[in-house]
């Protein structure tokens, strides 16, 4: 049976911080959200040796009205790719005119079976906040 993804990592707080307690080493499914989550929160030039790497928050919500399918590919492309992902299975975005606020769901299969939704939430400051919810094989066929 496949792992959820190759290797281990340090656990990381909700802000992407080494954690005072409750630290240790992650592996497998863990891992596998911790990283997603990671790559949805980096912002496009955060990263000083891949000025291209990471998510154009700040930029697609400057585009009135937003272009939400270039956004939702964006999206599906850093999952896709994801170590520990077999695929994204479904995207779905809702633009919020009066709040400035765009709102993605994604489901995410990883490579062990296990289905992810991730919730994505992206205001005006152009920082993120996302919510994981673990589900079961079964509560994503349904």
């Amino acid at each position: 049976m496949p792992t959820a993804s190759p290797g281990f990592d340090i656990r990381l707080d909700e802000n992407g911080d080494l954690p005072l307690q409750n630290g240790g080493v992650i592996t497998g499914l863990e891992l596998t959200i911790q990283r997603l989550k990671r790559r949805l929160l980096i912002q496009r030039g955060e990263v000083s040796f891949d000025r291209f790497f990471g998510i154009d928050w700040n930029g697609w919500l400057q585009v009135r009205p937003p272009q939400l399918a270039l956004m939702e590919a964006a999206l599906r492309s850093s999952a896709d790719t994801c170590p520990g992902v077999a695929r994204c299975s479904r995207i779905d975005s809702v633009f919020d005119k009066a709040q400035r606020t765009v709102t993605f769901s994604m489901d995410v299969t990883l490579i062990t079976g296990e289905s992810v939704r991730i919730t994505t939430s992206v205001g005006t400051n152009g920082n993120p906040a996302i919510t994981v919810l673990v589900l079961s094989p079964q509560a994503m066929l349904a």
